[in-house]
Parts: structure tokens; C-alpha cells; sequence
């Protein structure tokens, strides 16, 4: 049964950003398709997972735009599926940024590890499974490449739990996502795992009695969608350096379009009281940047003013129009 848009969910921005998501995934498809790899150039096998993280990408947007259209309260589920972006884009942007051939290489003999040691976790519960896989065609073939790739883990163990030998929070903290990490995938995990932190927003009290009973607002629905096209977009963005799509102004478009949608009600604290919406710190500051940007229907043009958080591990930075920023304070010295 197909459930309502909830009272307190304006659907005409909740349309707005599942439509903004929908259009860049078509988008992507579309330029996808169309760039053919050849098994000469150098960068082969990065490309192709390039290509497969993409695919993965739009696979889970197509799920999480699924799930909220068919029940808006569904929410903290499509935060757990959005999880899959956040990892994709951390694993491909250090591939990209680190070492595109040997990464790529080592992402690729990975697999064998896991395969050998999820054979030997299961063969250690069950003789009748040690039978199995030590008689099988590939088994002697499986240790040989296992002992073979160890070698790029070196003797600590604890590497070997990672295919780059390092955890996720490591790795964005290499290529500089380490805001990333510590704010959206913290919040994702708080959902795909069960913890008090997400699971008592859905404890209510009526009548002195415990009810449970789940509230969905739109803050909630931009917070999934809003971090599903953003997290699309960074992907996206790497596909047009490698491939040379020449999509990177259609992208920084969509980026400041998704941010003036998204913060429409955070623009009064912002101007106000100059705290970040994203890390909470008395950090924002005004550039004295005033940038013009065509409508979405291209006949139009409007100003933004331009501020950002100073906060090192924090990337906010949000455009606001002009003639907004001016009504507002204009209404605030009032």
C-alpha cells in the first residue's frame, strides 16, 4: 500500500529533490554508455571499476528513490542503503587519488583473500565443509594466490581485514574526506546498525503511555536525498576527470541548486547567527563573492552570496540569493 507524504513534508520540494536525483542518474547513464574502454590503455582496470562503482551507484539511488516514494517514513532505512555511496565514493576516490594501476590491481586480487579465508572460517564449523572445499578443483589454486597476495599486507594481521590494508576511516582521512566520515557515515551507521542514538526518535509518549510511533519531516527527507545526490555528484565528478565527459559545470550547477534548495531553512541561523548548520560551530563567514547562476529554465539569471564554514573538518559552504540574504537581514535590523 502505497503511504501518503506525511502533513509536514512539503511535497513540492520533496518532488525537487527526487527529481534533481533522478535527472543526474539518467544523466550519468546516458554519458556511461556511451565511453567505450579499451583493454590497451594503461589505466584499463581502474576504468573498469570506475565503471562498476558507477553502476553500483545508481543502482542504490534507484533503491533509496524507491523506498521513500513508496513510504516517505521510511527514512532511516534509505539512510542505511545510502551507506553503499558514502563507502563507494571513499574506495574510488583513494584508488583514483593514491594509485589508479597498483590500487586497482589490489582491489582486483583481493577477492581471492576473502574467498580463502571465508572457505577456511566455514571449513573450521563443519568437517562435511573442509571435505567439500579442500576436494575442490580451485582449492589448492586459492591457497597459492592467498599466500601470493599476503604479501601486500606485509605481517600485520590486522591489515589484512582491509583490501588497502587500512580501515574506511583511514582512507577518507587520506584524500581529505575525513569531514565526510566523521558526520554522514557516523549518522548511516546509526542507522543500518541498531543503536539507542537512532532507534529512540521512535519512542513516543501519549497519555502517560509509551507509544512507538515514527515522525518523518522533510529536514529528514532532504537529510537522504540531499546526501544521495551529493555523494552521486562527488562520483560523477571523478568519471568526468577520467573519462572527459565535460560535465563539470553542469555538476557544479546541480551542486549549487541542490544547496539553496536544501538550506532554505537554515539560511535565517546562518545570516543570524552565524553558526554552521553542518558541524554547529560559530565558524561561518561571508565571502565577499557574489556569484551568478542561470535559472533551471535558462532565460533566467540570479545572484548568490556565497558563505563558508571555516572549520577544518568541515565542508559546508552554502549559496544564498541575494535578494533573500537582503529581505532577511533587512527584516532582522527591523
Amino acid at each position: 500500500m502505497k503511504e501518503q507524504i506525511p502533513s509536514n513534508v512539503n511535497s513540492d520540494d520533496f518532488d525537487k529533490l527526487a527529481s534533481i536525483l533522478e535527472q543526474i542518474v539518467h544523466e550519468a547513464i546516458k554519458d556511461l554508455n556511451g565511453v567505450k574502454i579499451k583493454n590497451t590503455d594503461s589505466q584499463f582496470q581502474f576504468k573498469s571499476w570506475l565503471k562498476l562503482f558507477m553502476f553500483n551507484a545508481v543502482c542504490c539511488c534507484y533503491a533509496v528513490l524507491a523506498v521513500i516514494r513508496h513510504n516517505p517514513t521510511l527514512c532511516p532505512e534509505a539512510h542505511a542503503m545510502a551507506r553503499l555511496l558514502l563507502e563507494l565514493f571513499i574506495n574510488i576516490k583513494y584508488i583514483y587519488v593514491v594509485d589508479p594501476v597498483g590500487l586497482s590491481m589490489r582491489f582486483y586480487r583481493y577477492r581471492r583473500v576473502w574467498q580463502y579465508r571465508f572457505k577456511e572460517s566455514v571449513s573450521r564449523l563443519s568437517p562435511r565443509h573442509r571435505k567439500r572445499y579442500n576436494s575442490h578443483a580451485d582449492s589448492s589454486v586459492l591457497r597459492k594466490d592467498y599466500e601470493e597476495y599476503m604479501q601486500d599486507y606485509g605481517n600485520n594481521r590486522q591489515n589484512r581485514r582491509y583490501w588497502s590494508g587500512k580501515p574506511l576511516e583511514q582512507m577518507a582521512d587520506d584524500i581529505g574526506e575525513r569531514w565526510l566520515y566523521s558526520q554522514v557515515y557516523r549518522l548511516q551507521c546509526s542507522y543500518t546498525h541498531p543503536q539507542s542514538v537512532s532507534m529512540i526518535s521512535d519512542l513516543q509518549i501519549e497519555n502517560n503511555d509509551i507509544v512507538i510511533k515514527r515522525k518523518i519531516d522533510m529536514e529528514e527527507i532532504d537529510r537522504v536525498l540531499g546526501t544521495c545526490i551529493s555523494l552521486f555528484l562527488k562520483l560523477y565528478l571523478i568519471c568526468d576527470n577520467v573519462f572527459r565527459l565535460g560535465k563539470k559545470s553542469r555538476i557544479e550547477d546541480i551542486t549549487v541548486r541542490l544547496t539553496v534548495l536544501k538550506d532554505k531553512h537554515k539560511i535565517e541561523q546562518i545570516i543570524k547567527e552565524k553558526r554552521c548548520p553542518y558541524c554547529g560551530e560559530l565558524t561561518i563567514e561571508k565571502s565577499d563573492q557574489c556569484v551568478t547562476i542561470p535559472s533551471s529554465e535558462g532565460n533566467e539569471s540570479e545572484e548568490y552570496y556565497i558563505f563558508g564554514c571555516q572549520n577544518e573538518y568541515c565542508v559546508g559552504k552554502f549559496h544564498i540569493q541575494k535578494t533573500l540574504y537582503d529581505d532577511l537581514r533587512m527584516n532582522m535590523q527591523m
